[in-house]
């Protein structure tokens, strides 16, 4: 969506910065609201979160997600608080009765889905909506608002995974593992299909990254690492986005490292080489 200089995107919030924040644009009947779990008993003071709407629920420091859709989107999120555990900040959007959540929750899921980012959680197919073409074409311009005010808070949902192009391939080598990744927006990097990560993780690590350990058993449990033929080491079964370069090493090496010096372009040069020290 293109904005012209006239539009004002007003972006209020409590007294406290990390609780709700409430998104608007002049001249647009489009809400958006920034909701940490812990904070859903204060939103039935927000303005036209009971209108139609879309939502999504996701866990921070995870790429998984779940889309819903409601004609309440307050009424669905205080139900979705009792049923639902894995999620502590929802995304809504709302506007009045031009709009259709249920079209709109199948574009989204598709959308979500294409950029393959993030892991849509939805245990049923949305059966989306027949609409005329007027109609078709209000719902868009919301999905297209919905895209802008997502990035324009910094959230990755509809992000490509489009390395930076300067930055190229970038390779750790560690015993007999070979990983290779490229960084993306937001300092978060992309490990490769095919790459290797060690077989068994230190003992220390549990203790001193707990945040590691608990990864390596959730890529494993989803089949993301998988042991190879001989059963010496893990292989990635597809690309993954780690939050971070070291997330990423931590992962594949088993250990606590530093992503930004273990993680080398085909030149020898580390990340910290090539990013941080330019940058500085």
């Amino acid at each position: 969506m293109s904005k012209n200089e006239e539009s004002v995107i007003q972006i209020i919030t409590q007294d406290d910065p990390m609780g709700l924040k409430t998104v608007e644009i002049s001249g647009n009947t489009i809400k958006a609201f920034v909701i940490p779990r812990v904070k859903i008993a204060e939103i039935k003071e927000l303005e036209n979160i009971d209108k139609p709407g879309i939502y999504f629920l996701y866990k921070e420091d995870d790429y998984q997600i779940y889309i819903g859709q409601s004609q309440n989107v307050l009424k669905r999120l205080e139900q979705q608080k009792l049923g639902k555990d894995d999620w502590t900040v929802a995304l809504a959007f709302t506007a009045g009765k031009e709009i259709n959540p249920l079209f709109l929750e199948k574009i989204c899921i598709e959308e979500v889905r294409k950029v393959g980012r993030y892991k849509v959680n939805n245990l049923s197919e949305s059966p989306g909506n027949v609409l005329t073409k007027a109609s078709e074409i209000t719902n868009l311009k919301f999905m297209d608002d919905i895209i802008f005010i997502t990035k324009l808070l910094g959230y990755t949902i509809f992000s490509g995974t489009t390395p930076i192009k300067q930055q190229g391939i970038y390779f750790l080598k560690s015993k007999n593992i070979k990983a290779s990744g490229a960084m993306l927006e937001n300092n978060e990097f992309i490990v490769y299909k095919n790459s290797e990560a060690a077989l068994q993780n230190v003992p220390t690590l549990k203790q001193y990254v707990p945040s590691s350990y608990r990864l390596r058993l959730k890529l494993i449990d989803e089949k993301i690492l998988e042991k190879d033929e001989e059963n010496k080491k893990y292989i990635f079964s597809k690309d993954n986005i780690f939050k971070s370069p070291s997330g990423a090493s931590d992962a594949i090496t088993g250990m606590s490292t530093n992503g930004w010096l273990v993680w080398k372009d085909e030149n020898g040069k580390s990340l910290d080489e090539n990013i941080r020290r330019v940058k500085n």
